[in-house]
């Protein structure tokens, strides 16, 4: 496991709760859609990822 390797290097791996990750997901969106400043590009492939995110049942 990846992870069992981080924790022999004394790498701390925080691990958020579900539910609250769960809970900001969809107001993260509202930052993700302010970051692209408006950019036609950022703005197609931020709405590609969101998409994709919402076929995966994430949003």
């Amino acid at each position: 496991m990846v992870l069992g390797k981080y924790a022999e290097a004394d790498v701390e791996v925080i691990r958020l709760d579900p539910a609250d990750v769960s809970a900001n997901r969809k107001k993260a969106v509202n930052s993700w859609k302010k970051a692209t400043k408006d950019d036609a590009l950022a703005g197609k492939i931020l709405d590609s990822q969101v998409a994709f995110m919402q076929s995966l049942g994430l949003l």
